[in-house]
């Protein structure tokens, strides 16, 4: 058979609205918990004003997948029927891993991979395995409604007192694969990094190649395990802003392989900050050390990452009370 190649039919921004969606409506089975968008490009959706206690950090990547039909003659392909023994039904899925054009190297995914700072370490790809418009419109707006039936409120599908079930609770998130980075990666000339992943959850790492296995990347499970550690007073996954914004400087100063990097991305770091936002006391850097904790700084923080690496931070925590008109 022939090399059978399939391109996605939408874009990653067209993908992660669809991600957004699911962190809004499909997080939690306790309404008293939330997801707060840190990360952003306008200055209403600053988030340092939020004053809760602690937090789950999330990082994400959005990919969108191509394809390899099962069958496909395609080197990675052909690796992982014959040396890995995974059927590729209906097709094969990867996604290219990020060249940085600035350093000619991984940043990206070596910054995703030192951002797992916890014990669940939530800093993960995630990726769709379809490649058609046409499924993602039908995710986006075609989901099968809830029925109200008399006896059963809107918090919660309820019998009496027994839980029928959970509100939101009825997606099974079985269309995208979440991959968490599995190590540092360094440049070699001629080759472009890849993970390949079928809709077994099956993964491989090209063009080394490795058999992933010690992963799960179910979506459901990764937002269920998000509710167990927020509703466990006693989690370690759950930290002070504070300690949060100290790790994300440290995964920072990691990736920059000690300062190689860094005066270059301290600039770029200080032209991000003045340009997309209106403040006039943003700190000014010539080193990440130099950056003090504040609410405004952790939120600048979060705004270069995602614009200089395309990572998205969420904090999972519990659901801010405040007054409005």
């Amino acid at each position: 058979m022939p090399v059978l190649k399939i391109a996605s039919e939408f874009s990653e921004a067209q993908y992660q609205s669809l991600i957004e969606s699911l962190f809004i409506d499909d997080f939690r089975n306790d309404f008293m918990f939330d997801i707060y968008y840190y990360s952003g490009t306008a200055e209403r959706q600053l988030g340092f004003d939020i004053e809760i206690d602690s937090f789950i950090p999330i990082f994400l990547q959005v990919k969108r997948s191509h394809g390899y039909l099962n069958g496909s003659t395609n080197d990675k392909m052909t690796i992982r029927n014959n040396n890995f023994h995974y059927n590729d039904l209906p097709a094969g899925y990867y996604f290219d891993l990020h060249l940085d054009h600035r350093t000619n190297d991984y940043l990206q995914h070596n910054l995703l991979f030192n951002l797992n700072f916890t014990d669940r370490k939530y800093a993960r790809y995630i990726a769709p395995i379809f490649i058609e418009r046409r499924f993602l419109m039908h995710l986006k707006y075609a989901q099968i409604p809830i029925q109200w039936n008399g006896i059963f409120n809107a918090n919660m599908m309820m019998y009496g007192n027994i839980v029928q079930h959970a509100w939101r609770d009825y997606t099974n998130l079985f269309h995208s694969i979440l991959i968490q980075p599995h190590a540092i990666l360094t440049y070699a000339q001629g080759i472009r990094h890849k993970y390949f992943f079928n809709r077994n959850k099956q993964i491989s790492f090209h063009s080394d190649p490795i058999k992933i296995d010690d992963q799960n990347g179910n979506l459901k499970e990764f937002v269920e395990n998000l509710n167990k550690d927020i509703n466990n007073l006693e989690s370690e996954n759950k930290m002070k802003l504070e300690v949060i914004f100290d790790f994300m400087i440290e995964a920072l100063k990691s990736t920059l392989k000690e300062n190689q990097y860094e005066t270059s991305e301290c600039a770029l770091y200080n032209r991000i900050i003045e340009e997309n936002t209106t403040r006039n006391n943003n700190q000014k850097i010539d080193t990440f050390g130099d950056l003090t904790f504040s609410k405004q700084n952790f939120y600048n923080l979060t705004l270069y990452i995602q614009k200089r690496f395309e990572i998205d931070t969420y904090l999972a925590g519990e659901k801010y009370k405040f007054d409005y008109l």
